[in-house]
């Protein structure tokens, strides 16, 4: 199984590594590829996460594109067998549910047919807002893309347990797997 995983910039991306290197124990046999954005490179190093993952890490901007690529979005599209978007910020979401292809993970999302699992990482006070509500049901409505439930988990805005962390990587991982088998013919 070849997997993409799309990191974005909420501090859950903080944890990447150790998942990325629990992904690397727990499968070995899972093949990766990682991208981040900018704003998840405050959070975590791009040499952990390929160190850890053993595995090609891209910053998710044109110009960071390795020039064996000739076609990054259609590469990796065809290349990946799922993608998971953990964690997937609000401003994240909104751009991939109106369409938005102006990073290379982005067009890649768009141009692909295969299973994407979203795990928002919403911050305290979005979940359930409006604009929001309705990207998510935007995405929820691609028959590829699973948007999985926020949970309550710890802010560092507020300092307490509040709506809208993403659900733990395990449970995204599972999420995922489970969502793949299913596309794959019989």
């Amino acid at each position: 199984m070849h997997v993409l995983v799309v990191g974005t910039g909420a501090i859950a991306a903080a944890h990447l590594p150790t998942w990325i290197s629990w992904v690397r124990t727990v499968h070995p046999e899972v093949q990766l590829r990682i991208v981040v954005t900018r704003n998840a490179t405050r959070f975590v190093s791009t040499e952990a996460l390929r160190v850890l993952g053993d595995c090609e890490v891209i910053e998710d901007q044109w110009e960071s594109i390795p020039g064996h690529y000739r076609a990054f979005h259609v590469e990796i599209a065809e290349w990946a067998d799922a993608t998971l978007v953990y964690p997937a910020t609000m401003n994240f979401l909104t751009r991939f549910s109106i369409g938005m292809t102006d990073t290379p993970a982005l067009l890649a999302l768009q141009c692909t047919e295969k299973p994407v699992v979203v795990a928002p990482s919403l911050p305290t006070g979005a979940a359930g807002s409006p604009p929001v509500t309705r990207h998510l049901a935007t995405l929820e409505a691609a028959r590829n893309v699973t948007v999985l439930p926020t949970v309550n988990g710890f802010s560092v805005g507020t300092g307490g347990k509040t709506p809208g962390a993403p659900v733990p990587f395990p449970q995204a991982w599972e999420e995922l797997h489970t969502t793949w088998r299913k596309a794959v013919p019989a």
